[in-house]
């Protein structure tokens, strides 16, 4: 086994030297990074170990462009060491680059000791490593109006219903303009979220009253939806109180919960819900009006003003068409220009408008593997990172690498 190593650390050097990875192996080390492109062009080596010591997240997702480009060996493992030099923030930001892409990595802030037994599992037998609890609150918004937001937080909310055996709770905060009612064909539901809005005032709802207010999807009975407001107009009645209240009671209802909420920051939920998610994503497309200039015009500019990090937002990139001699923007000017990590993205499907118009969203996400597919990347970030427990059906697993045909993914 060819091992070679990219860190500046001597103890940690002289340690795999002399502990070392079990059964032997052939290490190389090397402390520069074209150094280590190099050798990765002219040699074959089975794993090639990263500390990020030497990048930023922009930085780091190009040097990995860089080495799939020039791999001697197209199987071979790549293994991202992360460490405390740099802030939590952009710890958490690369370990999500690297779940989205499917690279193994080693928390930041393990000991030597724990470096070491994590490299003999991943190379030997499998890792265990635990993820930290969390309120498991993931927030959808779209950096423009209809461009694909209820599709994406729907379709990751499935997929995770599908492959784990926790109750997954999808909650329309969009104020202005649901529309998951309609993409399920339901042109009067039962419950609404303006319906319980006297009770939100009042905070009377209690566990059962709120599990009664959801809709339960009959194919994948632990995904349960609570349909959005229907009165338009009186959007702005609903306080952020309100919204605290939803996604409170939601939390401790549910064990995962997915919130969509609208594009403007003009309305309480979406400024609550920015403000309550764990994790924040903005669905935008190839368009650079979508992707600079909503994204510079409200995410960039506004979240600051209620102490919410722009940086703490992830991309999901929509519309996409992958024919060869496509022109115009692509994923590395994206995530350059927004200075965002990209959690995933989903291609163009000609079939999409027709389901979503006939109020058959979840027939297409079940018959359909190739859309299906396009959420791949971003729930097996999701169900790591909240260490969420996989159920005994899962969906089949397919190559990540079709939407991300420059990235290299792990086995």
């Amino acid at each position: 086994m060819k091992i070679a190593y990219l860190l500046n650390d001597e103890i940690l050097q002289d340690k795999l030297l002399s502990k070392g990875i079990e059964q032997g192996g052939n290490k190389h080390f090397y402390d520069q990074p074209n150094e280590f492109v190099s050798a990765i062009r002219t040699e074959e080596y089975d794993y090639a170990v990263l500390s990020d010591c030497y990048f930023d997240l922009s930085s780091l997702s190009l040097f990995i462009e860089t080495l799939n480009e020039n791999l001697n060996n197209p199987n071979m493992e790549m293994i991202i060491m992360l460490s405390n030099r740099h802030d939590p923030l952009m710890n958490e930001q690369m370990m999500k680059f690297c779940l989205s892409h499917s690279l193994k990595y080693i928390p930041a802030g393990s000991p030597i000791s724990t470096v070491i037994k994590v490299l003999n599992e991943f190379m030997y037998g499998p890792a265990s490593m635990e993820s930290a609890e969390r309120k498991r609150i993931v927030l959808f918004m779209g950096s423009t109006p209809n461009i694909g937001t209820t599709l994406v937080s729907f379709g990751t909310a499935l997929r995770i219903a599908r492959e784990t055996e926790h109750s997954i709770g999808y909650i329309c905060l969009n104020l202005k303009s649901s529309k998951i009612h309609r993409y399920m064909g339901i042109d009067d539901p039962e419950m609404t979220l303006d319906g319980i809005r006297a009770e939100l005032k009042s905070q009377s709802l209690n566990m059962d009253r709120f599990k009664h207010c959801f809709h339960k999807v009959n194919e994948v009975p632990n995904l349960h939806i609570l349909f959005g407001n229907m009165l338009r107009e009186q959007a702005e009645f609903f306080t952020p109180e309100d919204i605290q209240y939803v996604l409170k009671m939601a939390s401790e209802c549910f064990d995962f919960c997915v919130v969509e909420v609208n594009a403007y920051w003009d309305n309480a939920a979406t400024i609550c819900g920015v403000m309550c998610a764990d994790t924040k994503v903005v669905v935008t497309s190839k368009e650079i009006g979508h992707f600079q200039e909503d994204i510079f015009r409200w995410v960039k500019s506004v979240s600051p003003l209620f102490q919410v990090d722009p940086n703490t937002f992830d991309v999901f990139i929509t519309q996409q068409n992958l024919v060869t001699n496509e022109v115009g923007f692509s994923i590395k000017d994206i995530r350059k220009e927004t200075s965002m990590s990209v959690i995933g993205g989903m291609r163009q499907h000609f079939c999409v408008n027709d389901y979503l118009n006939r109020g058959k969203i979840v027939e297409l996400l079940l018959n359909h593997p190739s859309v299906m597919n396009d959420f791949i990347g971003i729930t097996n970030t999701l169900i790591t990172l909240y260490g969420l427990r996989k159920g005994s059906q899962q969906i089949e697993k397919n190559w990540y690498r079709r939407l991300w045909p420059g990235i290299r993914t792990g086995a």
